[in-house]
C-alpha cells in the first residue's frame, strides 16, 4: 500500500513542471511511506523556477534546434568533429569544490575531507573517459553504443586573483540546510568567475532526498549579452554532501546505494546538456533527444534486473541520466557524448573553460596572445580611407617579447605588422593601428592575425584571429524617405544587406499588400539553419538636419511558428554607421506576429501586415544617421518588410492616404488653419495655389521634392468662407475645397 502510493506520487512529480506536485511528493511520501525515498535530482524543478524568474532566456524547443543544427553541422566538418565514441583531448576543466558546512570539523559532517572530494573528482573523470571499472556491467545489447568524453576535471591551481590554491574552498554556510528555494544563497556563500571555473557546490540539502542539482547552460542565442546577471553567479552543479564522492576510494560516511559518485556524474551530465533518459514526462512519446538511446517510460528506481522494457524496447536503465542506485549505473552514449561535445565547444561558459588558466599552476610558463577585439573596421562606413585597428593582449603567466601582427582582406594578401622588441607584460592590453587603406564602395571580410616571435607554444591558438564582415558605403537619402522594395534586388535599392555567416539573408520577393504584384524584403527564417544568426538590412546614409520631429513607420508581416521565436531590432547610428545605438524597436515571437503558421509564411493581402511606428526625434538634426534592420534567426518563420518611410512629423500627426492623394484638415477650420498631407508615388516639386471664393490667389508656394509630409498652412487674414486649394504636381493636378468660419 504505502509503496503504491509513493508510486504514484513519484510520477505525478515528474509529470508537472511546476511546485505543488514535488511539494505533494515530500508530504505524501513522509506520510504514507516507512521508506526513505531519493529524488535523485532537482534539475528540471530548477530549470522551471528560473524560468519563473525569468533568468531562463530560452525554450527549450529553442535549444533542441539549437543543438540538432550544431551537430548537423558540426559533422559535416568532420577535421574538427567526430561523432565516434572518443573525441580528441584531452579537455581540460578547471573545478573549484565549494564545501559549505556547519563549522565542523574537516572530515566531520558536511566539512568533507580532502581525500573525499578527490575520490568524486576521480570518478567523474573515470565516468566520462569510460574508464570505469564497471562497465563490465554494461549489458552486451548496449555496448556497442557506448561512448566517452575526453574530459580532465582538474582541481584549480590557480584561484581568480592569480594566487595557487588546491581548488577546494571552505565556508561555514548561513544556515544549516538548503532546500531548492535557497540556492541562489547556497551558491552566494562562495563563488568563482563561471565563465573561468566550473563551480561544485557541496552542501547539507534538505529535504535529505535531495541529492543533487545542476544549472542548463545557457546558449549563444542574439540577447545573450543581456542574459540575467543571476545566471553567470549561480551556474555549476550543486551535490548533497552526503552523496559526494566514492566509497570504492576510501572510508568515507556516504548514503547506502548512492555511495559511488555518480550522482555528481548524472548532474555534470545535465551542465554540458543532457536530460534524463526518460524525457522528463511518463509516457512513451517523450524524449531526451538523443537518438541512441531507448525511449523509456519512466525513471528507474533502485537497481531493476536487465533485460527490462518499457515503450516496446529495452530500457537502458544503466545510463547516468536514469535514477537508478549509483551501483546499476555506467554508461553515456555516442550520442549523448555528440550532445555534450556540442555545449562544450559552442556554449557560453562551457566554451570558455577550455581557455581558462584555472587549470595551470601560476609557476608553470604558459604563453598565450590572443586578439580581443575589432575596433575598426566597424560593420559600416561612409568614409573609404580605413585604419584596420585591433586590440591584442597577453593573457599567459610570461612575458611576450616581440609578436607579429597581421590581416588579410578577402582572402588576399597578407599584410603584417611585426614588433620584435616589443614586450607584453601577463594581462597588458595593447591597441595596434595598422596602415591605413584605401577603398571603393563595397563588401569585404577583413582577417587578423596574432603570432608570438619567440620560440615557444601558443597554448591557444584559437584566440589568435578574428574576422570582420564590413562596408564601405556612402549612399544618402534626404527625408522624406521611403522604400518599398520594388527593385528586382535589395541592392538595387540604395539599402545593403550585411550577411554575416553566407547563409539565407534579406532579398527582395513578391509580397501581396494592397496590390497582388507588391514586392517586400524577406528574410527567410523557415528553413534557416543557424539559430541565433543576424542578418542585417541597412539604409542609406539619412540627413535629419532640417527636421524638429522624425517619425519611421514601416509594414511587418510575420506569422509565429510556435514554440520558435524568431526576432528584429531596429538600430540606429548617428555617425554613418560607425557605432550603433541600443535598439529603438526590439519584438520577436507572439509581439512580433500577426498571425501564426506551421508552414513556411507568406503574406497574402493587407489584413496579414500590421504598421508600426517608432520615434525618432531624439536623432532629429543629425546628418549622418543610418538605420539596421537587425533580423534574429530563431528558425521560426519567414519575416516580410515594407513600406519603410520616414515622416517629419510625430506620430499622432501623420495620416494615411493612397498614393498620389491629397488630404486636406482639419475641414471646416475654425482657427484659420489647415494642413495639406501628400502620399506622392516619387519625390516632386509642388505648387499649392489658395483661392478665394472671388476666384483672387490669396497665397501660391513651391515645395521642393514632395514625397509623404503634411504641410501647415496658416491663414490670420482669410475671412469666413469657402476656399479652394489647388495642388500642381508633376505627376498630377488637383483642387480641394476647405471652408473657414
Amino acid at each position: 500500500m504505502y509503496i503504491f502510493v509513493a508510486n504514484l506520487v513519484i510520477n505525478a512529480c515528474f509529470k508537472s513542471k511546476y511546485g505543488l506536485a514535488p511539494l505533494l511528493f515530500i508530504v505524501f511520501f513522509s506520510v504514507f511511506s516507512p521508506l526513505a525515498a531519493q529524488d535523485r535530482c532537482g534539475t528540471v524543478e530548477l530549470e522551471e523556477i528560473l524560468r519563473q524568474k525569468g533568468q531562463r532566456p530560452y525554450t527549450d524547443a529553442q535549444f533542441e534546434e539549437w543543438i540538432r543544427l550544431k551537430i548537423e553541422e558540426q559533422r559535416n566538418r568532420p577535421q574538427t568533429f567526430s561523432s565516434a565514441r572518443t573525441q580528441a583531448g584531452p579537455f581540460i576543466l578547471p573545478v573549484v569544490v565549494h564545501v559549505v558546512h556547519n563549522g565542523e570539523n574537516i572530515g566531520a559532517g558536511g566539512n568533507l575531507s580532502n581525500a573525499q572530494i578527490f575520490s568524486q573528482i576521480e570518478v567523474l573523470n573515470e565516468d566520462f573517459k569510460r574508464l570505469n571499472a564497471d562497465t563490465v556491467n554494461t549489458p552486451p545489447e548496449f555496448r556497442g553504443l557506448a561512448g566517452s568524453l575526453n574530459l580532465e576535471f582538474v582541481l584549480a591551481k590557480r584561484d581568480p586573483s592569480g594566487q595557487a590554491t588546491n581548488g577546494i574552498v571552505r565556508v561555514q554556510g548561513s544556515r544549516t540546510s538548503y532546500n531548492i528555494s535557497q540556492l541562489d544563497l547556497l551558491r552566494a556563500e562562495s563563488f568563482w568567475p563561471s565563465e573561468d571555473y566550473l563551480n561544485i557546490w557541496v552542501a547539507n540539502l534538505s529535504p535529505a532526498s535531495n541529492l543533487g542539482f545542476a544549472q542548463f547552460p545557457d546558449i549563444n542565442l542574439p540577447g545573450l549579452e543581456n542574459e540575467p546577471r543571476e545566471n553567470r553567479l549561480t551556474d555549476g552543479i550543486i551535490v548533497n554532501y552526503r552523496v559526494f564522492g566514492s566509497s570504492d576510494k576510501g572510508n568515507f560516511s556516504l548514503t547506502n546505494n548512492f555511495d559511488k559518485g555518480r550522482t555528481a556524474t548524472h548532474e555534470m551530465g545535465h551542465y554540458f546538456g543532457l536530460k534524463h533518459i526518460w524525457g522528463d514526462v511518463d509516457n512513451c512519446t517523450a524524449s531526451d533527444f538523443v537518438s541512441d538511446t531507448p525511449t523509456q517510460f519512466s525513471a528507474t528506481r533502485g537497481c531493476p534486473l536487465h533485460p527490462r522494457e518499457s515503450c516496446e524496447s529495452l530500457d537502458m536503465f544503466q545510463n547516468y541520466m536514469d535514477y537508478t542506485n549509483d551501483p546499476c549505473m555506467n554508461i553515456f552514449t555516442a550520442g549523448q557524448v555528440d550532445r555534450m561535445m556540442i555545449v562544450l565547444q559552442n556554449a557560453p561558459r562551457r566554451q570558455s573553460l577550455l581557455n581558462s588558466l584555472g587549470a595551470i599552476s601560476p609557476d608553470e610558463n604558459v604563453y598565450d596572445i590572443a586578439i580581443t577585439g575589432i575596433e575598426r573596421p566597424s560593420f559600416v562606413s561612409c568614409n573609404p580611407s580605413l585604419q584596420p585597428m585591433v586590440w591584442v593582449q597577453n593573457r599567459g603567466t610570461e612575458p611576450i617579447e616581440g609578436f607579429e601582427l597581421s590581416y588579410a582582406l578577402d582572402n588576399g594578401q597578407t599584410n603584417v605588422m611585426s614588433f620584435p622588441d616589443e614586450v607584453l607584460m601577463p594581462g597588458e592590453i595593447r591597441q595596434i593601428n595598422f596602415t591605413p587603406l584605401s577603398l571603393v564602395q563595397g563588401q569585404y571580410i577583413i582577417s587578423f592575425e596574432a603570432r608570438l616571435l619567440q620560440s615557444v607554444v601558443d597554448i591557444n591558438p584559437l584566440n589568435n584571429v578574428q574576422n570582420r564582415l564590413f562596408a564601405i558605403d556612402n549612399t544618402r537619402e534626404i527625408i522624406p524617405y521611403r522604400q518599398d522594395f520594388n527593385q528586382a534586388t535589395i541592392q538595387n535599392t540604395g539599402w545593403r544587406v550585411l550577411n554575416f555567416n553566407g547563409l539565407n539573408t534579406w532579398r527582395a520577393v513578391e509580397a501581396p499588400r494592397s496590390q497582388p504584384d507588391n514586392r517586400a524584403a524577406v528574410l527567410n527564417f523557415f528553413d534557416y539553419p543557424n539559430v541565433g544568426a543576424e542578418d542585417w538590412l541597412i539604409s542609406p546614409v539619412l540627413d535629419f538636419s532640417r527636421s524638429f520631429d522624425v517619425t519611421l513607420q514601416f509594414f511587418v508581416s510575420y506569422a509565429r511558428n510556435a514554440p520558435f521565436s524568431d526576432g528584429l531590432q531596429i538600430l540606429v547610428s548617428r555617425d554613418c554607421g560607425e557605432t550603433f545605438d541600443f535598439p529603438v524597436y526590439d519584438k520577436s515571437g507572439a509581439e512580433l506576429s500577426v498571425t501564426t503558421s506551421t508552414g513556411p509564411w507568406r503574406p497574402t493581402g493587407e489584413r496579414d501586415w500590421r504598421r508600426e511606428r517608432v520615434d525618432l526625434s531624439a536623432y532629429a538634426g543629425e546628418t549622418d544617421v543610418r538605420l539596421a534592420f537587425a533580423g534574429r534567426n530563431g528558425f521560426g518563420n519567414n519575416l516580410y518588410l515594407d513600406g519603410i518611410e520616414f515622416f517629419l512629423e510625430q506620430a499622432q500627426n501623420i495620416v494615411n492616404i493612397q498614393r498620389d492623394e491629397v488630404l486636406i484638415y482639419p475641414n471646416p477650420s475654425n482657427d484659420k488653419f489647415f494642413r495639406l498631407a501628400f502620399n506622392n508615388q516619387r519625390r516632386q516639386k509642388v505648387q499649392v495655389n489658395i483661392i478665394d471664393s472671388s476666384g483672387r490667389t490669396i497665397y501660391q508656394q513651391d515645395f521642393e521634392n514632395t514625397l509623404n509630409q503634411a504641410y501647415r498652412f496658416d491663414l490670420p487674414f482669410a475671412s469666413r468662407g469657402l476656399y479652394l486649394v489647388q495642388v500642381l504636381a508633376e505627376d498630377y493636378n488637383t483642387i480641394k475645397r476647405i471652408v473657414v468660419y
